[in-house]
């Protein structure tokens, strides 16, 4: 059974996988991509001191990395083992699923849907004002307006878990408007200033695959180095035993 259209694709009901469609010039469907979504038990045990700390994370990867599975995780562990009122922005469905009842991967946590990327600013600001969270967890975030959204959920004391796509931390900070997020706020600038304004994010995780990341523990060290013609490395992690996850289907 089909649930949620966007984006060209459906999402199948009670499940977290998608079908994607291909077209071509006469807009004729010609070929159909299935992706397949899990709820990874454990997956964030390799972060378990960033996720249980209560710091404002970014979670950095490439497409198709493990981002949004690292995230529905974090959710679930914040919200049941936690304690704490966590709120996820979910754009096409991806961490939650696409019933009306979210998908068991996110555990307690509670879910505000978002059906086209031009709502999400919305739907985040209804999140903060309306629904008390300890934390608010979102993913995609990509434009000038989500940035400012995100600074100012930032001021209010609010925890914030995000997504971005990008390969590195580096690449984020030379990125004319997800700097924003790391509190270089001049987007006509080409160069690394000292950070003008509180980073959203205290921690960054560039996720290399699903069992190698790299932690930075202050983001305003990394950014002020950098500014300076220095680079701070992360702190390298791999995950040595992965039989004992589970994986639901």
């Amino acid at each position: 059974k089909k649930s949620v259209f966007g984006r060209e694709r459906v999402l199948l009901r009670r499940s977290l996988h998608w079908i994607s469609t291909l077209k071509n010039a006469m807009h004729e469907v010609v070929g159909l991509t299935l992706r397949k979504g899990q709820a990874v038990y454990g997956c964030v045990d390799i972060l378990w001191d960033v996720v249980t700390s209560g710091t404002s994370t970014l979670i950095i990867g490439r497409p198709c990395s493990g981002k949004t599975t690292l995230l529905r995780e974090w959710a679930r562990v914040l919200s049941d083992c936690c304690n704490r009122r966590v709120i996820v922005v979910d754009t096409f469905n991806e961490i939650a699923g696409g019933d009306d009842i979210p998908h068991p991967g996110v555990g307690g946590a509670r879910r505000v849907q978002v059906h086209n990327t031009g709502a999400q600013v919305s739907q985040l600001q209804t999140a903060a004002r309306n629904h008390s969270p300890d934390c608010i967890i979102v993913d995609e975030v990509q434009t000038q307006e989500e940035v400012a959204a995100l600074q100012a959920i930032r001021l209010t004391g609010i925890q914030v878990v995000a997504g971005v796509c990008a390969s590195s931390l580096t690449d984020l900070l030379h990125h004319r408007v997800m700097r924003g997020l790391l509190g270089v706020s001049d987007p006509t600038s080409s160069t690394v200033t000292f950070p003008e304004s509180m980073p959203v994010f205290q921690v960054a995780v560039e996720v290399h695959n699903r069992d190698h990341v790299s932690v930075h523990y202050d983001v305003t060290a990394f950014v002020r180095a950098s500014s300076e013609g220095r680079f701070l490395l992360g702190h390298y992690r791999k995950r040595m035993i992965t039989k004992g996850r589970q994986t639901p289907p």
